[in-house]
């Protein structure tokens, strides 16, 4: 099998993580290389190789995943490797508590794993960056002084080695009487607390399962500063009882505080523990990484939530306040111009996503939002902006399992400059949407096989045509059924139903033509080109992604780049100037490949009020 260019996969293998287990290292290799990625392995010798391994993946690797298989630990230095980079952190969990695997919903199982590096998504989340005497260093989960950091520097590295998670118990029942519970004093944003340990977590688990804070910050710009007031064993036994009852949030002598930074300056020389690894001593600062990074997330189906908490019992209420409280919004803009007749849209991240951010509380409103997060992310101001749906499916549970996140989508048109990066063309995501080149009717071509043989695989024969009568209305298979433009979305929908979009977890090789996106952004893509292609039917919105001036075929030839479909030239001229949209400039253009052509513009009303009837596109069958 020819070997996939596009993923190319660095192992970094902690060989003493993991509690009888064996054998994850070579049965994701073997998944990967039977989808032909490109698979190398190192392994680590002492504390902190990983980070040095990583670095050295990022430097010479050329390799678009990095795999942690550890525990936290080794997670936590891997990320650090990788820290600055555009290259995506995956994980396979075999350590004792795994809690940054479970609080994304991470597989555990190599070939589910390994499905989500071929499909390339990931999900986003903010570290945080811990100082100390030592340096700067990275953290995922959470950094800790106090009783919990001292049973870290305590625990028996051969015993938890032995029994695994058991040897945190012996270390606890340990330190229960023996520590001396000084009191902290804490500066959460600059305002000065004390209490007699506290917990620095960017999510909401600790220990595995068990709820820490309310609600995770993974995916946002802070901190859950968990302050623990009072002190002393009996003190600390009610807060390990809470914890198990997934009743710690809600316990009176627990203060929980949103934070961007945390300083604890006093008293200097206590235990400090990073991501489940014991790290220096105080005094130790706190703070958001100012770059986030991707970690790699197994693709569902449409409409498959990731995994939710019981909804019966007291497992649901130990759940109840997260799900209930956390709600994300995310904004989402479709930017879209014309460059050489050609549509396309501004993209972030080598075209891999929209720009994007979440609703902050800065953000006036949300078309003030996205234009913040469009100026920020690309540099481009944008003008008009209009709502196009939100979206609020199930596969829209944050990748905490703490919340939902809901997606706003813009779609706003402007016009290109030149040197700008960031702009794609439409049909590199889509294709077999542009019926007018060989491209397009190469891809049409294929779909109808591919879709054939989905079709012929399904066991009930009323499914069969019934499924079969969908494809045929959507790809205008046949000669029975005409070519609806405006059906993006719905084709869209039907390959990933169909497990043939790599979105949907299909290896490159066997997905259809197209560039994938992370999370459902090609999906929002597809509802922003239906959107525009039904509007341009009876709105003159074109001339918005037009130049001041134009000649009448350059016009035709962005309604035809737009559709997708050829034309009809006569038509199309006379509809123009029957409707009056358009008006002579007085100008010739002599640059045109051919005769010297009129120039056009745009009418002033048209200008102005937008509410015309539009340029309806006479269309033909591709």
């Amino acid at each position: 099998m020819a070997m996939n260019t596009s993923r190319s996969v660095t192992m970094i293998v902690n060989p003493t993580a993991g509690w009888r287990r064996s054998g994850h290292a070579t049965r994701l290799a073997v998944a990967l290389r039977r989808a032909g990625v490109a698979v190398q392995a190192a392994y680590t010798r002492d504390r902190g190789h990983a980070t040095e391994l990583a670095r050295h993946a990022v430097r010479h690797g050329g390799c678009s995943h990095v795999v942690a298989i550890g525990g936290d630990g080794t997670v936590a230095e891997v990320a650090r490797g990788l820290a600055g980079s555009d290259v995506v952190l995956a994980v396979l969990p075999v350590g004792t508590a795994n809690v940054l695997a479970r609080e994304l919903d991470l597989p555990f199982d190599e070939s589910l794993l390994a499905r989500g590096i071929i499909a390339g998504t990931s999900a986003t989340v903010w570290p945080g960056v811990l100082h100390t005497a030592r340096g700067a260093s990275l953290f995922v989960q959470m950094a800790g002084v106090g009783f919990d950091a001292h049973v870290v520097h305590t625990v028996s590295p051969r015993l938890k080695k032995a029994v695994g998670r058991a040897a945190y118990v012996v270390s606890v029942l340990r330190a229960l009487w023996g520590y001396r519970y000084p009191v902290l004093r804490v500066e959460v944003d600059g305002v000065v607390h004390e209490a007699s340990s506290v917990i620095i977590s960017k999510g909401a688990l600790y220990a595995g399962q068990h709820v820490l804070a309310p609600v995770s910050m993974q995916a946002e710009k802070a901190f859950s500063v968990v302050l623990f007031g009072s002190a002393g064993p009996w003190a600390t036994l009610r807060y390990g009882l809470a914890l198990l009852r997934g009743t710690l949030p809600r316990h009176k002598d627990v203060t929980i505080l949103r934070a961007s930074t945390v300083a604890i300056p006093a008293p200097t020389g206590l235990p400090v523990q990073s991501d489940g690894d014991a790290h220096g001593q105080t005094a130790i600062r706190a703070e958001i990484s100012a770059r986030p990074i991707r970690i790699a997330i197994c693709p569902r189906a449409r409409g498959q939530a990731r995994k939710i908490p019981p909804q019966t019992g007291p497992e649901r209420d130990r759940f109840l306040p997260a799900m209930t409280t956390h709600m994300m919004i995310e904004l989402i803009a479709v930017l879209t111009a014309v460059r050489g007749d050609v549509p396309q849209v501004m993209t972030i991240d080598h075209g891999r996503q929209l720009p994007s951010g979440p609703l902050e509380s800065t953000h006036r409103s949300l078309q003030a939002g996205v234009r913040a997060w469009v100026e920020r992310q690309t540099g481009h101001p944008i003008g008009h902006v209009e709502q196009l749906y939100t979206f609020a499916d199930h596969d829209r549970i944050l990748a905490t399992t703490q919340g939902r996140m809901i997606a706003i989508s813009y779609l706003a048109l402007t016009r290109s400059h030149a040197g700008e990066t960031g702009w794609r063309d439409w049909y590199d995501y889509f294709p077999w949407e542009n019926c007018k080149g060989d491209e397009g009717r190469t891809s049409l071509a294929l779909i109808e096989r591919l879709l054939c043989h989905w079709v012929a695989g399904m066991g009930h024969p009323a499914e069969r045509v019934r499924q079969w009568q969908r494809c045929v209305s959507l790809f205008a298979i046949g000669d029975m059924v005409a070519w609806n433009d405006e059906l993006v979305l719905q084709r869209y929908e039907l390959l990933y139903e169909a497990g043939l979009v790599a979105e949907a977890g299909c290896p490159p090789d066997r997905a259809v033509p197209g560039q994938s996106m992370h999370h459902d952004h090609r999906r929002i893509l597809a509802t922003a080109m239906a959107r525009l292609r039904a509007r341009i039917r009876y709105r003159p919105v074109v001339f918005e992604l037009m130049p001041e001036s134009f000649t009448l075929l350059h016009l035709q030839r962005v309604m035809e780049s737009l559709s997708g479909v050829h034309v009809h030239k006569q038509n199309f001229r006379r509809l123009i100037m029957q409707q009056q949209l358009v008006e002579e400039t007085g100008e010739i253009e002599e640059n045109t490949g051919g005769r010297p052509a009129r120039l056009f513009r745009f009418c002033g009303e048209v200008r102005q009020a937008r509410q015309f009837v539009g340029t309806k596109i006479p269309l033909v069958q591709p």
